[in-house]
Formats: structure tokens, C-alpha cells, sequence
């Protein structure tokens, strides 16, 4: 379990960024493995059928099911596995999965390659991400959300440097590069086009009776 976790933290930009950045600019200890839905899923579900809940809103980690940054490198079958069976186990107790595609966990690979949101290479990585969610799981999932909290991924990691990447202005915080006064809003446009790709790609090629939702507004 362990070199699994280490595994998925060297994978996606917010388990380096815990690792590098959190602990040595924050003075705090990142301990690891925290609720472990991974190997406690049907725990978890058990729990939420008890409670009444008729729904859950869970994302789909890019670097899980694409280890390798896209499509092209690959599609990690374990993660599949695992979405699907999360998937089938809500719907076996009668619980609405609601997806998320993307909630901040960039691909490292991605972010070292051409620096990520700040670069319009990742509309098309994006949307070949949300393809193969809405192509593999859109038979039974019925409700998808495309970007979780925009604002606060790019404000946090873009201008105050606190979320992942960690980027911003010598003036406004502790990080090491980044421009507070433009990246926030290139990213946030990248992000919109993601939004527009996805959502244009599901309208054109998976739309029956499915519902896709805009970006997370929270």
C-alpha cells in the first residue's frame, strides 16, 4: 500500500507539490495515506447506504488512469478497475455517482513536459482525458462535472502559491517562480477551454439522456 501511494505521488502534481514544496515552505509533515478509499470503498459505500444517501459526488484522477501522462502512453487497467467497480458498487446500493474529471490532480508528467494549465497543449490532453471517462464509465454514470473550484486552482496555485503548482510573485508569497499578475488568468482560460472541449466533445459524440454539468461553482 505503501509504494502504491508513493507511486501516485510522484505521478500527479499535487503529491509532488506535498512532498517538495508543503513541507519544507509550510514547516509541516505530510503523513501519506489518509482515508484510504481506495481499499475501503465498499466500507465507505456500506456506510453511505446506511446513512440514506442517494448520491455521491467522487473525481476520476487523470494520473490514475493515465500514468503516463495521455492516451498515448497508455491506459493503467488497475485504475479502471477500480473506478468501475466504485461505480457499480454505488449503483448497487442504490447511490447516483456524480463524477468529477478534473479536481486539480494535473499529471506531473504534464506539468514537467510544457508547464501544464499555462500551456493551451493542455485543451487537447484534456479533452482526450474526458474522452475515455465519457466513452468507459458513461454507460452508467449519468452526471459529470468537468473542473472543480477554477477559482481556487488558479488563484491558490497561480497567485498566492499555496495550492499546486505553487506559483506566484516574489511579493505575494514564498515561491521560488511565477508571475501572480498573469498566470491566474491564463490558466483560468485554459481551463474554460478545457470546460468548452469536453463539454462540445460529450454534446457531439456521447449525449443520449446523460447530463453534464458546468464547472463546479462551489
Amino acid at each position: 500500500m505503501k509504494e502504491l501511494h508513493k507511486k501516485m505521488e510522484e505521478e500527479q502534481l499535487f503529491g509532488t507539490f506535498s512532498q517538495r514544496d508543503i513541507q519544507k515552505r509550510f514547516r509541516t509533515k505530510v503523513t501519506g495515506i489518509a482515508g484510504d478509499f481506495y481499499h475501503r470503498y465498499k466500507e465507505d459505500v456500506k456506510l453511505m447506504k446506511e446513512m440514506g444517501l442517494d448520491s455521491f459526488r467522487f473525481s476520476i484522477s487523470w494520473s490514475r488512469i493515465l500514468p503516463r501522462e495521455s492516451i498515448t502512453g497508455g491506459v493503467n487497467h488497475a485504475g479502471i478497475k477500480f473506478y468501475n467497480n466504485l461505480i457499480n458498487e454505488l449503483l448497487a446500493n442504490g447511490i447516483k455517482p456524480f463524477v468529477t474529471i478534473f479536481h486539480w490532480d494535473l499529471p506531473q508528467a504534464l506539468q514537467d513536459e510544457y508547464g501544464g494549465f499555462l500551456n493551451p497543449k493542455i485543451v487537447e490532453d484534456f479533452k482526450d482525458f474526458a474522452d475515455l471517462c465519457f466513452e468507459t464509465f458513461g454507460d452508467r454514470v449519468k452526471h459529470w462535472t468537468t473542473v472543480n473550484e477554477p477559482n481556487l486552482s488558479t488563484w491558490q496555485g497561480y497567485a498566492y502559491g499555496v495550492f499546486a503548482p505553487g506559483r506566484c510573485s516574489d511579493y505575494v508569497g514564498n515561491c521560488s517562480e511565477g508571475n501572480s499578475a498573469t498566470e491566474p488568468y491564463i490558466v483560468g482560460h485554459h481551463l474554460l477551454l478545457c470546460h468548452a472541449a469536453a463539454v462540445q466533445l460529450y454534446r457531439q459524440k456521447f449525449q443520449v439522456s446523460y447530463i453534464v454539468y458546468r464547472v463546479c461553482k462551489y
